[in-house]
């Protein structure tokens, strides 16, 4: 087992050197802020990873110049924020999942917003589950929905005030509660004929006139609908389709 003392701390290594314990330096004033300890175990499966880290920091804290111990508290940071990813990134894309076999992309170039994969679409709320892409929402122009979904979220689009239309695959059975809320531009909408429920508040806020339907009049009467849906001067065009244009 090595020790190395820094001031009155101490870092710890155990040989095998399948944990590590260490007590950074208490920062003075140039790093008020900083953590009194930190625990940080790492598993055996690990050890190579975990030699260099400890190496690194057993240079950084032995010193005795403040600089080396703020990188110190730096580099400890870094390696626990390397665990904790939650989106990925690529180009000028961010992306994630959105139900079991569903995935997520929003294009920061073209606002495009993309749905792809299998399956039901998760269930999101206005509060502490929002959907992934809420913090996009004020920058979303457009939707793609592609084939293969089989529900809208609850709330999954509210508040993409600057969508003008959303074009919604055949295969489609269920539209959630407030998904499309207050999505204040939404004009016109194409909906399939497998959409057997519209959820209650699913286009409350929405500027809608036209809904383009697959289906026939009949079909619509079978079809459950919420309240509050801003459907009162809406005109159905029946076994039609509608296709947005792409965002400029």
């Amino acid at each position: 087992m090595l020790y190395c003392r820094c001031d009155t701390k101490q870092i710890v290594f155990n040989d095998d050197k399948s944990a590590c314990v260490f007590t950074p330096v208490k920062m003075q004033a140039s790093f008020p802020h900083a953590l009194s300890s930190w625990k940080l175990c790492v598993a055996a499966k690990g050890a190579m990873r975990f030699s260099c880290v400890a190496s690194a920091a057993h240079f950084l804290f032995c010193g005795g110049n403040r600089m080396r111990k703020l990188l110190a508290c730096i580099l400890t940071m870094v390696i626990l924020m390397s665990f904790c990813t939650v989106y990925s990134f690529a180009g000028n894309d961010v992306s994630g999942t959105c139900g079991v076999s569903l995935s997520w992309s929003f294009n920061t170039s073209t606002y495009l917003l993309s749905i792809s994969g299998t399956g039901k679409m998760a269930d999101y709320d206005s509060y502490n589950n929002t959907a992934p892409w809420s913090s996009y929402a004020g920058e979303i122009k457009s939707i793609s929905i592609a084939g293969g979904v089989t529900s809208i979220g609850s709330n999954a689009f509210r508040d993409c005030a600057l969508i003008t239309s959303v074009s919604i695959p055949e295969g489609v059975s269920t539209i959630g509660v407030s998904a499309f809320s207050f999505c204040g531009k939404l004009t016109a909408i194409y909906l399939p004929k497998s959409i057997s429920s519209i959820g209650s508040m699913a286009f409350l806020g929405t500027n809608l006139k036209d809904i383009y339907y697959s289906g026939s009049i009949t079909d619509k009467a079978n079809m459950t609908i919420g309240s509050n849906n801003s459907f009162e001067n809406v005109t159905w065009h029946y076994n039609e389709s509608f296709q947005p244009e792409e965002p400029t």
